[in-house]
């Protein structure tokens, strides 16, 4: 008994004791991709195609307290967060693709509770958007070209998410509750004054996510795992 005790009480300490600084937050969406434009995007991966599934991953320190706090102009009772988040990252899984996303120049988070949509201001939503830029990610007859990737979701739902003290929410919802729902991927050139129609020039890809779970960190993992494993030391016999 004196060894489970232990083996238990040095799990909670590791837990206890574990840097407070950050609270990494991953969140895992399953998906499907919808359209697919290859223009000047020759080796993009056969894997990414219409109708075929992908794993997205997005990673963010919750505890980066939300910033440009906006209250919601109709009626008070919402907010609107848009702030830049260097922790975020994306990464993509299709078939053979492993891809992570770089985040070089730009990491933004959207949070809105209860705020209006930028597309319809009569309606109220909860949702949740990320984006970021990889800059200089390749070249294209001898253009520098720059990467953007986001994943905009939005509900009609006001209880799909909370926010407590300015903090971003962490829990998992519903993504079936969605009304906008889009994974979007696109390339274009670096220097605004070659755009043609922006984002997308150089070839686009764009999904929705069909379900989402977060997952718990590897140091959490490993410091349970760690706490299960002193739980199953064989305990020592009494001298007699």
């Amino acid at each position: 008994m004196r060894r489970s005790v232990i083996g238990l009480l040095l799990g909670v300490t590791l837990l206890a004791t574990a840097p407070a600084q950050a609270a990494p937050v991953r969140w895992l969406f399953s998906g499907v991709f919808d359209e697919v434009d290859r223009t000047n995007w020759a080796d993009l991966n056969a894997d990414i195609a219409v109708g075929r599934t992908f794993e997205l991953t997005v990673s963010f320190d919750s505890a980066q307290a939300l910033r440009n706090k906006l209250l919601d102009p109709k009626d008070g009772s919402g907010y609107r967060y848009n702030f830049f988040n260097n922790s975020l990252g994306m990464s993509v899984k299709s078939g053979a693709v492993d891809a992570t996303l770089d985040n070089d120049v730009q990491q933004d988070i959207i949070v809105r509770d209860g705020y209006f949509a930028p597309d319809d201001p009569s309606k109220q939503v909860d949702g949740v958007s990320f984006g970021l830029t990889d800059e200089f990610s390749g070249q294209v007859n001898g253009h520098n070209i720059d990467m953007n990737a986001s994943l905009i979701m939005r509900s009609l739902d006001l209880s799909l998410l909370t926010v407590l003290g300015d903090l971003m929410p962490t829990q998992a919802f519903d993504v079936s509750k969605l009304f906008v729902n889009q994974f979007f991927v696109c390339r274009y050139d670096h220097d605004p004054n070659n755009w043609v129609d922006g984002c997308g020039d150089y070839g686009y890809v764009i999904g929705h996510v069909t379900s989402m779970q977060a997952l718990p960190e590897p140091s959490t993992v490993l410091l349970a795992a760690l706490g299960l494993f002193a739980l199953s030391l064989p305990r020592r016999r009494p001298r007699a």
